[in-house]
C-alpha cells in the first residue's frame, strides 16, 4: 500500500485510516489467525507437531502473497517526479536531508507553539522556561 502522504491532501485521512485498518487486520491474522488455524488442523486429527508445521506453511504462504503484492505494486507518479528532481543528488544526501527535515519540522512546530494538546508532539514534556 502506498503511503497516505502520497495521496492528495483531501484523501490523506481516508488513506491513513485504511493503512491502520490493514495493519490491525494483519496483526490479528498473524496471531489469533495462526492459533485458530493450528487448532483447526488439530481438530481434524492431525498431530500437534504436524498441525504447527502446516500452520507455519500457511503463514509463510500469506507472507509470500504480501511479498508478491509489494513486488508487483507500481510507484505513484509523484515518486517518479521526485526521482527526476533529485537524480543528481547522492542517495545518502537525500536520506540525510529527509532525516534533518523531519527533525527540523518537529522542533520548529514545538518551538513556535504549533503543537496543540491533541497533537502528537504533546506526548513529551515541553521544556519549562528558565526562572
Amino acid at each position: 500500500m502506498r503511503s497516505a502522504s502520497s495521496l492528495p491532501e483531501n484523501e490523506q485521512a481516508a488513506g491513513m485510516a485504511a493503512y491502520v485498518a490493514a495493519y490491525r487486520i494483519g496483526m490479528l491474522i498473524s496471531t489469533a489467525g495462526a492459533l485458530f488455524l493450528v487448532s483447526g488442523f488439530e481438530s481434524t486429527g492431525i498431530g500437534k507437531s504436524a498441525a504447527w508445521s502446516w500452520g507455519y506453511v500457511a503463514m509463510a504462504a500469506l507472507v509470500g502473497i504480501g511479498m508478491l503484492a509489494s513486488v508487483l505494486a507500481t510507484e505513484p507518479e509523484r515518486s517518479q517526479q521526485a526521482l527526476e528532481e533529485t537524480k543528481d543528488e547522492s542517495p545518502a544526501k537525500r536520506v540525510m536531508a529527509a532525516a534533518f527535515g523531519a527533525f527540523a519540522d518537529f522542533w520548529g512546530a514545538r518551538m513556535h507553539g504549533r503543537c496543540s494538546p491533541s497533537s502528537s508532539c504533546s506526548n513529551s514534556p515541553t521544556p519549562s522556561p528558565a526562572r
